[in-house]
């Protein structure tokens, strides 16, 4: 029996016969809110982890470990299918991703995170400007010989 190509705009069902190696990529991870801030090329599709879940028939009451959990896309299906899930990974940049990813955030926090690095910037004199629009901050820093940059290289 011949697979559908599965990469499309919306989810896969629970039913559909499909080919799993097309889900180990994080080409359709570009299309998710969340899981397109960061993606390790050899990581996987948050559709392969909700399958695997549904295909198992994992619930509330099971709990998922991820040894090696990268930039935390078993992690974040799990929570959205509320199963409990705890990653590891050595990188301490893959647990820096999965904990931004995991953490839940409001428009409140959001908002005063951007002040926040406003007012940084505007007093450290970098040059910057902050989209609302996307909601997204984009910094233009010309740092120089900026008491920001002693600061950061200090603090570790």
């Amino acid at each position: 029996m011949k697979t559908k190509n599965i990469i499309s705009q919306s989810p896969i069902q629970h039913n559909q016969n499909i080919d799993l190696r097309l889900l180990v990529t994080p080409y359709q991870n570009k299309r998710l809110p969340v899981y397109d801030w960061y993606n390790y090329k050899h990581s996987f599709s948050h559709d392969l982890v909700i399958k695997l879940i549904e295909k198992f028939r994992l619930d509330e009451e099971d709990k998922i470990l991820d040894p090696f959990c990268g930039s935390g896309t078993t992690l974040l299906a799990s929570k959205e299918k509320s199963i409990s899930a705890h990653g590891i990974d050595i990188l301490p940049l893959s647990v820096f991703i999965s904990n931004a990813k995991l953490i839940k955030y409001s428009k409140w926090h959001i908002e005063t995170a951007i002040n926040e690095i406003e007012n940084l910037l505007e007093k450290n004199n970098t040059n910057h400007r902050i989209n609302m629009r996307k909601k997204e901050c984009i910094c233009i820093a010309h740092f120089k010989q900026s008491s920001l940059t002693s600061n950061f290289l200090s603090s570790s």
